[in-house]
Protein backbone atom coordinates (compact mmCIF):
# COMPACT_ATOMS: atom_id res chain seq x y z
CA UNK A 1 0.00 0.00 0.00
CA UNK A 2 1.37 3.36 -0.97
CA UNK A 3 1.38 6.00 1.43
CA UNK A 4 0.04 9.33 0.64
CA UNK A 5 2.06 12.11 1.47
CA UNK A 6 0.77 15.04 3.68
CA UNK A 7 2.06 18.69 3.09
CA UNK A 8 3.94 19.65 5.89
CA UNK A 9 3.41 23.41 5.59
CA UNK A 10 -0.47 22.83 5.83
CA UNK A 11 -2.02 23.80 9.60
CA UNK A 12 -5.66 21.66 9.37
CA UNK A 13 -4.04 18.36 8.88
CA UNK A 14 -3.53 17.96 13.00
CA UNK A 15 -5.95 15.81 14.34
CA UNK A 16 -7.46 15.70 17.81
CA UNK A 17 -8.51 11.99 17.27
CA UNK A 18 -5.26 10.86 16.38
CA UNK A 19 -3.68 13.33 19.02
CA UNK A 20 -5.81 11.32 21.73
CA UNK A 21 -5.00 8.03 20.75
CA UNK A 22 -1.15 8.94 20.38
CA UNK A 23 -0.47 10.46 24.02
CA UNK A 24 -2.90 7.49 25.31
CA UNK A 25 -0.10 5.20 24.06
CA UNK A 26 2.83 7.29 25.32
CA UNK A 27 0.84 7.38 28.62
CA UNK A 28 1.00 3.56 29.03
CA UNK A 29 4.32 3.24 27.58
CA UNK A 30 7.59 5.63 27.44
CA UNK A 31 5.75 7.65 30.46
CA UNK A 32 6.25 4.68 32.69
CA UNK A 33 9.45 3.25 31.14
CA UNK A 34 11.33 6.22 31.91
CA UNK A 35 9.30 6.96 35.12
CA UNK A 36 9.36 10.31 33.59
CA UNK A 37 7.90 13.71 35.24
CA UNK A 38 6.69 16.79 33.99
CA UNK A 39 6.59 19.42 36.26
CA UNK A 40 5.19 23.32 36.40
CA UNK A 41 2.42 22.67 34.08
CA UNK A 42 0.07 25.27 35.96
CA UNK A 43 2.54 27.94 34.94
CA UNK A 44 1.39 27.97 31.40
CA UNK A 45 -0.22 31.06 30.71
CA UNK A 46 -4.58 30.39 29.65
CA UNK A 47 -5.74 33.18 28.44
CA UNK A 48 -3.70 33.20 24.51
CA UNK A 49 -1.68 31.19 22.53
CA UNK A 50 2.35 31.08 23.60
CA UNK A 51 5.08 30.45 22.24
CA UNK A 52 7.15 26.83 23.71
CA UNK A 53 10.96 27.43 24.09
CA UNK A 54 12.68 23.86 24.21
CA UNK A 55 15.63 22.51 24.26
CA UNK A 56 16.54 19.02 22.62
CA UNK A 57 17.50 15.88 24.73
CA UNK A 58 18.89 13.02 22.74
CA UNK A 59 18.94 11.92 19.20
CA UNK A 60 17.14 10.07 17.55
CA UNK A 61 14.02 9.20 20.52
CA UNK A 62 13.68 12.67 21.34
CA UNK A 63 11.04 11.60 24.33
CA UNK A 64 11.48 15.23 25.59
CA UNK A 65 8.60 16.21 22.70
CA UNK A 66 6.36 13.17 23.16
CA UNK A 67 6.67 13.61 27.14
CA UNK A 68 5.90 17.46 26.87
CA UNK A 69 3.22 17.28 24.59
CA UNK A 70 1.35 14.47 25.53
CA UNK A 71 1.18 15.96 29.33
CA UNK A 72 -0.04 19.55 28.02
CA UNK A 73 -2.96 17.55 26.23
CA UNK A 74 -3.76 15.16 29.38
CA UNK A 75 -4.01 18.59 31.54
CA UNK A 76 -5.37 21.11 28.74
CA UNK A 77 -6.59 19.13 25.94
CA UNK A 78 -6.60 21.43 22.57
CA UNK A 79 -6.30 24.95 23.95
CA UNK A 80 -2.69 24.88 25.07
CA UNK A 81 -1.65 22.17 22.63
CA UNK A 82 0.76 23.59 20.25
CA UNK A 83 1.86 22.88 16.88
CA UNK A 84 5.17 21.53 16.20
CA UNK A 85 7.78 23.18 14.19
CA UNK A 86 9.80 20.05 12.74
CA UNK A 87 12.88 19.30 10.20
CA UNK A 88 12.54 19.33 6.96
CA UNK A 89 14.30 15.97 6.37
CA UNK A 90 12.17 14.31 9.57
CA UNK A 91 9.09 15.45 7.64
CA UNK A 92 9.84 14.31 4.60
CA UNK A 93 10.13 10.52 5.63
CA UNK A 94 7.73 8.00 4.84
CA UNK A 95 5.51 7.38 8.61
CA UNK A 96 7.15 9.90 10.30
CA UNK A 97 5.41 12.37 7.73
CA UNK A 98 2.42 10.75 8.32
CA UNK A 99 2.38 10.49 12.11
CA UNK A 100 4.00 13.77 12.78
CA UNK A 101 1.65 16.12 10.39
CA UNK A 102 -1.40 14.62 12.03
CA UNK A 103 0.64 14.99 15.90
CA UNK A 104 0.75 18.41 15.24
CA UNK A 105 4.02 19.21 13.43
CA UNK A 106 4.44 21.75 10.53
CA UNK A 107 7.79 22.44 8.81
CA UNK A 108 9.71 24.92 10.40
CA UNK A 109 9.46 28.29 8.55
CA UNK A 110 8.64 31.71 9.41
CA UNK A 111 6.37 32.07 6.90
CA UNK A 112 4.21 28.93 8.72
CA UNK A 113 5.29 29.99 12.55
CA UNK A 114 3.38 33.47 11.96
CA UNK A 115 0.29 31.37 10.20
CA UNK A 116 0.06 29.40 13.74
CA UNK A 117 0.47 32.81 15.45
CA UNK A 118 -2.05 34.73 13.79
CA UNK A 119 -4.67 32.00 14.73
CA UNK A 120 -3.73 32.39 18.33
CA UNK A 121 -2.96 29.09 18.69
CA UNK A 122 0.51 27.69 20.83
CA UNK A 123 3.78 27.24 19.12
CA UNK A 124 6.74 24.62 20.04
CA UNK A 125 9.93 25.44 18.71
CA UNK A 126 13.28 23.70 19.30
CA UNK A 127 15.89 26.24 18.54
CA UNK A 128 18.77 23.97 18.52
CA UNK A 129 17.76 21.61 15.87
CA UNK A 130 19.99 18.62 14.82
CA UNK A 131 23.07 20.62 16.27
CA UNK A 132 21.83 20.57 20.00
CA UNK A 133 20.11 17.03 18.85
CA UNK A 134 22.99 15.25 18.13
CA UNK A 135 25.40 16.78 20.80
CA UNK A 136 27.53 14.47 22.57
CA UNK A 137 26.66 13.21 25.90
CA UNK A 138 29.38 15.40 27.60
CA UNK A 139 27.62 18.20 26.34
CA UNK A 140 24.32 16.85 27.78
CA UNK A 141 23.64 19.72 30.18
CA UNK A 142 24.55 23.02 27.50
CA UNK A 143 22.42 24.29 25.63
CA UNK A 144 23.73 24.64 21.47
CA UNK A 145 20.88 27.31 20.08
CA UNK A 146 24.04 28.65 17.87
CA UNK A 147 22.84 31.98 18.12
CA UNK A 148 19.50 31.42 16.68
CA UNK A 149 16.82 34.20 17.79
CA UNK A 150 13.90 33.63 15.55
CA UNK A 151 11.85 32.29 18.38
CA UNK A 152 12.55 36.00 20.51
CA UNK A 153 11.54 37.62 16.92
CA UNK A 154 8.06 35.96 17.07
CA UNK A 155 7.05 36.46 20.20
CA UNK A 156 8.41 40.39 19.87
CA UNK A 157 6.41 40.89 16.85
CA UNK A 158 3.09 38.84 17.56
CA UNK A 159 3.62 40.32 21.60
CA UNK A 160 3.32 36.85 22.91
CA UNK A 161 4.85 35.01 25.99
CA UNK A 162 7.93 32.61 25.89
CA UNK A 163 7.10 29.70 27.88
CA UNK A 164 10.37 28.02 28.48
CA UNK A 165 10.95 24.18 28.92
CA UNK A 166 13.68 22.05 29.99
CA UNK A 167 14.27 18.71 29.55
CA UNK A 168 17.07 16.05 30.68
CA UNK A 169 17.47 12.77 30.82
CA UNK A 170 16.99 11.98 27.07
CA UNK A 171 20.94 11.80 25.92
CA UNK A 172 21.13 8.82 28.43
CA UNK A 173 18.83 6.53 26.54
CA UNK A 174 21.63 6.08 24.11
CA UNK A 175 25.35 7.52 24.07
CA UNK A 176 26.69 9.81 21.87
CA UNK A 177 30.85 10.06 22.05
CA UNK A 178 31.36 12.75 19.50
CA UNK A 179 29.05 14.44 17.04
CA UNK A 180 31.87 14.61 14.11
CA UNK A 181 30.93 17.81 12.34
CA UNK A 182 34.10 17.60 10.24
CA UNK A 183 32.43 14.27 8.69
CA UNK A 184 29.38 16.08 8.30
CA UNK A 185 31.32 19.06 6.60
CA UNK A 186 33.60 16.60 4.46
CA UNK A 187 30.69 14.76 2.23
CA UNK A 188 28.28 17.43 2.19
CA UNK A 189 25.82 16.51 4.44
CA UNK A 190 24.35 19.85 5.36
CA UNK A 191 23.83 20.78 1.95
CA UNK A 192 21.85 17.29 0.95
CA UNK A 193 20.20 16.47 4.47
CA UNK A 194 20.43 19.92 6.05
CA UNK A 195 22.30 17.95 9.03
CA UNK A 196 25.46 19.36 10.30
CA UNK A 197 26.32 16.19 12.65
CA UNK A 198 27.18 12.98 12.25
CA UNK A 199 27.28 11.31 14.89
CA UNK A 200 29.55 8.30 16.58
CA UNK A 201 26.91 6.49 18.55
CA UNK A 202 26.98 4.18 21.45
CA UNK A 203 23.56 2.18 21.89
CA UNK A 204 21.49 -1.46 22.52
CA UNK A 205 21.91 -3.94 20.52
CA UNK A 206 24.06 -2.52 17.61
CA UNK A 207 26.99 -1.18 19.86
CA UNK A 208 29.08 2.14 17.63
CA UNK A 209 27.23 3.35 15.05
CA UNK A 210 28.23 6.06 12.52
CA UNK A 211 25.77 8.69 11.00
CA UNK A 212 22.57 9.81 11.64
CA UNK A 213 20.71 6.62 9.91
CA UNK A 214 20.25 3.90 12.93
CA UNK A 215 18.26 1.23 13.21
CA UNK A 216 15.34 1.21 16.13
CA UNK A 217 17.61 0.72 18.87
CA UNK A 218 16.52 -0.10 22.45
CA UNK A 219 16.59 2.84 24.95
CA UNK A 220 18.37 2.95 27.87
CA UNK A 221 15.53 3.23 30.47
CA UNK A 222 16.49 6.37 32.26
CA UNK A 223 14.72 9.03 34.80
CA UNK A 224 13.76 11.89 32.40
CA UNK A 225 12.07 15.10 34.16
CA UNK A 226 10.83 17.98 32.47
CA UNK A 227 10.13 21.26 33.98
CA UNK A 228 7.75 24.22 32.64
CA UNK A 229 9.36 27.59 33.80
CA UNK A 230 7.52 30.83 34.58
CA UNK A 231 6.72 32.43 31.43
CA UNK A 232 8.66 35.39 30.06
CA UNK A 233 7.19 38.53 27.97
CA UNK A 234 9.33 40.80 26.51
CA UNK A 235 8.80 44.54 26.05
CA UNK A 236 9.25 45.77 22.46
CA UNK A 237 12.61 47.22 21.75
CA UNK A 238 11.05 50.48 21.43
CA UNK A 239 9.97 50.78 25.12
CA UNK A 240 13.53 50.04 26.03
CA UNK A 241 14.84 52.94 23.85
CA UNK A 242 17.46 50.04 21.96
CA UNK A 243 17.47 49.48 18.17
CA UNK A 244 15.41 46.26 17.41
CA UNK A 245 18.66 43.77 16.37
CA UNK A 246 20.31 44.35 19.89
CA UNK A 247 17.55 44.29 21.89
CA UNK A 248 16.58 40.70 20.77
CA UNK A 249 20.40 39.27 20.95
CA UNK A 250 19.77 40.72 24.78
CA UNK A 251 16.11 38.40 25.21
CA UNK A 252 17.75 35.31 23.54
CA UNK A 253 21.01 35.42 25.83
CA UNK A 254 18.90 36.21 29.00
CA UNK A 255 16.45 33.45 27.96
CA UNK A 256 19.56 31.34 27.27
CA UNK A 257 20.97 31.36 30.76
CA UNK A 258 17.13 30.74 32.28
CA UNK A 259 17.21 27.97 29.93
CA UNK A 260 20.64 26.68 30.66
CA UNK A 261 20.35 27.53 34.73
CA UNK A 262 17.46 24.91 34.88
CA UNK A 263 19.14 22.32 32.80
CA UNK A 264 21.79 22.37 34.89
CA UNK A 265 20.48 22.15 38.13
CA UNK A 266 18.00 19.68 36.47
CA UNK A 267 20.58 17.19 35.34
CA UNK A 268 22.02 17.86 38.51
CA UNK A 269 19.48 16.26 40.67
CA UNK A 270 19.03 13.94 37.74
CA UNK A 271 22.19 12.21 38.51
CA UNK A 272 22.42 12.48 42.27
CA UNK A 273 18.85 10.59 42.68
CA UNK A 274 18.26 8.48 39.73
CA UNK A 275 21.56 7.58 38.64
CA UNK A 276 23.62 4.71 38.40
CA UNK A 277 25.55 4.66 41.44
CA UNK A 278 22.39 5.94 43.90
CA UNK A 279 20.37 2.71 41.29
CA UNK A 280 23.21 0.44 42.89
CA UNK A 281 23.72 2.03 46.53
CA UNK A 282 19.62 1.11 46.44
CA UNK A 283 20.62 -2.22 45.50
CA UNK A 284 23.22 -2.90 47.68
CA UNK A 285 20.94 -1.52 50.56
CA UNK A 286 18.12 -3.82 49.94
CA UNK A 287 20.56 -6.91 49.56
CA UNK A 288 22.19 -6.27 53.10
CA UNK A 289 18.64 -5.85 54.63
CA UNK A 290 17.43 -8.99 53.04
CA UNK A 291 21.06 -10.62 54.05
CA UNK A 292 20.70 -9.38 57.99
CA UNK A 293 17.23 -11.10 57.65
CA UNK A 294 18.07 -13.97 56.33
CA UNK A 295 21.00 -14.51 58.79
CA UNK A 296 18.94 -14.00 61.83
CA UNK A 297 16.63 -16.84 60.48
CA UNK A 298 19.05 -19.15 60.14
CA UNK A 299 20.76 -17.96 63.40
CA UNK A 300 17.06 -18.41 64.86
CA UNK A 301 16.85 -22.32 63.47
CA UNK A 302 20.35 -23.00 64.56
CA UNK A 303 19.73 -22.23 68.07
CA UNK A 304 16.61 -23.75 68.36
CA UNK A 305 18.19 -26.79 66.97
CA UNK A 306 20.92 -26.77 69.48
CA UNK A 307 18.48 -26.55 72.35
CA UNK A 308 16.45 -29.23 70.83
Amino acid sequence: MRLTRNDPDLLDQRSPDFITRATSIFKRTIWPYHRAEVRGLDRIPRDHGVIYVGNHNGYPYMTEFYLLTSAIFEKYGMSRYPYILGHDFTLSLPLANQFLTRYGCVRASRANAGRVLDRDESLLIYPGGDEELMRPYRDRARLRFQGRAGHVRLALAYNKPIVPVVAVGGHSTALILDDLHWVAHAIGAKRKLRVSAWPLMLSIPWGLTLGPFIPPYLPWPSKIIIEVLEPIVFPPASSVGADEATWVRTCALRLERILEDALQRLETERVSNHGLRQIGERGKQSLRRWGVSSGSRRSSIDRSQAAG
